[in-house]
Formats: structure tokens, sequence, C-alpha cells
């Protein structure tokens, strides 16, 4: 599967700017491009790209809840999918990355009351508290709090945009490996 950068190069759509560094020389054939490119992702991917594009893109107005949204929504994609919507969002694909792993690690707690809340009410069924359920608590909080910082470091000393780790990425993300693995096995 080609990459969106990949498909930028052919089409020669990438400059030099003043500084020497790459930049996207036509952005309305580039977002063509971009939406070309996802029609290969899933489409809760796709949805979120066309909604932010269509509704939220040039919102001044949003101020720091439109930036918070770019940083949870769009890194919370696979880096394929955080290339292109950091392209409409005219960020960089690794800094999406970078703040999504932050939030991703102050949010990491919830994962600890979900399992708890599991357990209490799984108690209802079989009137004992579940013997593993603080360390399966701590276990995954643990889990999604290294994983993050793992990918916050990826991501701030390569420069790379990294899928996240999360249920919301999962959520997000499901979709399309679902139908990239579907590719894979039937062509």
């Amino acid at each position: 599967m080609k990459t969106l950068e990949s498909i930028l190069e052919e089409r020669d759509l990438f400059g030099i700017d003043d500084k020497g560094n790459r930049c996207i020389s036509d952005r309305c054939a580039a977002e063509d491009a971009y939406f070309e490119y996802v029609e290969d992702t899933g489409f809760v991917n796709r949805w979120i790209n066309n909604l932010y594009k269509k509704r939220l893109k040039g919102k001044a107005k949003l101020g720091p809840v439109g930036s918070f949204l770019k940083a949870y929504i769009g890194g919370a994609m696979t880096r394929g999918d955080q290339e292109a919507f950091a392209l409409i969002a005219e960020k960089e694909a690794h800094v999406l990355t970078k703040q999504n792993a932050l939030i991703d690690i102050t949010f990491a707690p919830q994962y600890y009351a979900m399992v708890q809340g599991t357990g209490w009410a799984g108690r209802f069924v079989t009137e004992e508290f579940p013997d593993a359920v603080d360390e399966v608590a701590y276990g995954l909080t643990g889990f999604i709090i290294a994983a993050n910082l793992v990918r916050l470091g990826l991501a701030a000393k390569k420069k790379k945009a990294y899928a996240s780790i999360s249920l919301e990425s999962a959520i997000i993300n499901g979709p399309t490996y679902m139908k990239r693995l579907k590719q894979k096995i039937f062509g």
C-alpha cells in the first residue's frame, strides 16, 4: 500500500521553502490526493478526516478546544492517517503523536477505574470480588503509560508519527486494520 507521502512525490507536489525544508507546493492538489488516499483507510478515520476538513478546518474560534481535538483525535490514528490528518490540520504528524501520547498518559488512570468497575460488576454475578482485579488494573494502566512513553520518545527522536496504544485508538483504527487485513488475505 502506498503512503500519502509517496503519492504526493509521484505527483510532484513537494517544493522547497526559503529555509530549504520540503513543503507542499499545491495544497488543493495535495488535499485531492489525500482524499484518494483515504479511500484505502477505515470508515472511522475517513469520517473523522472528512468531518475535520468540511466542518472544523479554518474555524479560528475553536482555540484550545480545536488544538485538543487535533491532538486527541488526529494523534490516535494510524501512522498514515496521522500524516494525512496533519496535512489537512496544517501540523506536523510527529507533533500530533507527541501531543496524543501526553494526553494518553494523562488519561491512563481511566483504565484502572474501568477494570475496577468491571470487577465490581462481576461481583454482582459471582457474589465475590474477583481476586486479580487490582493486578489487572495496575498492569493495564502501567502498560498504557509505558507504551505511550516509548511512543513519545520515538516520535521526538525520529520525527515520525506512531499509532496510538489506547482503547480510543482501537476503536478509531479497528476498521482500518480490518480493511488492511482483508486486503492482505484476499488481495
